[in-house]
């Protein structure tokens, strides 16, 4: 309490120093803080979302963002089977296996002409029927000589309708020995030329010498199967 100037002598209650900045004292309320990142001095701001296919980066302050994920990225357009389309590509279709053996004589081997595939054709104008593929061929004949070592060794054997040359002898089953002259053999094998002389790689060689009915029929055999074969 304080004596009211004027002589008076009245008092007057004493009113608390202001503070500066507008406060009031003990008194007044204070004015709210913000609470959390608003205390120094920024405000808390939402970030925009983010487009699609891109992830916000968690944790407190400036939102970030990461470059697109694969999945979200431009993808070449895909086929029915799901891979992606390109130009056509061509493949070629590796030859198949030889398939069953035909029996064939020389004379008629001579006259075969190279077809599609690596196969060859043989032809059959004078009986009336279209070309008979074939790539395997079933001889028989006798050995007139054999040389040994070069490429697995080769044999010129004869079937009574001419001459014909044979591949790679040592490297085959043989069964008996028959890698001699005058030997009467059946050679299973794949054609690598016909002109002018037919020249096989042999698969197979059988040794026939003890019958002599295989070389007897065998032109016989050769023409009944080609009567049956359309």
């Amino acid at each position: 309490m304080q004596p009211r100037g004027g002589g008076s002598g009245g008092w007057r209650t004493a009113q608390p120093p202001r503070r500066r900045g507008g406060g009031t004292g003990p008194g007044t309320a204070r004015a709210l803080r913000p609470h959390g990142p608003a205390r120094t001095g920024r405000t808390s701001r939402t970030a925009p979302p983010a487009p699609r296919g891109q992830l916000r980066r968690s944790g407190p302050g400036r939102a970030g963002r990461f470059p697109p994920s694969a999945a979200a990225r431009p993808q070449a357009p895909l086929s029915m089977a799901g891979a992606a389309l390109g130009p056509p590509v061509k493949v070629q279709a590796a030859p198949g296996p030889p398939g069953p053996p035909v029996k064939v004589l020389a004379a008629q081997l001579r006259r075969a002409e190279r077809g599609a595939g690596g196969s060859w054709e043989l032809r059959r104008a004078a009986a009336g029927r279209a070309p008979l593929p074939l790539r395997a061929v079933w001889m028989q004949g006798t050995v007139l000589e054999v040389q040994r070592g070069a490429e697995g060794g080769s044999a010129r054997l004869q079937d009574g309708s001419g001459a014909f040359t044979v591949l790679g002898v040592e490297q085959v089953p043989q069964g008996r020995p028959c890698l001699s002259a005058g030997k009467y053999v059946m050679v299973m094998g794949v054609v690598r030329s016909c002109s002018p002389e037919p020249i096989l790689r042999a698969i197979k060689m059988t040794d026939l010498s003890e019958n002599p009915i295989h070389k007897n029929m065998w032109n016989l055999e050769v023409e009944d199967l080609h009567r049956v074969i359309p």
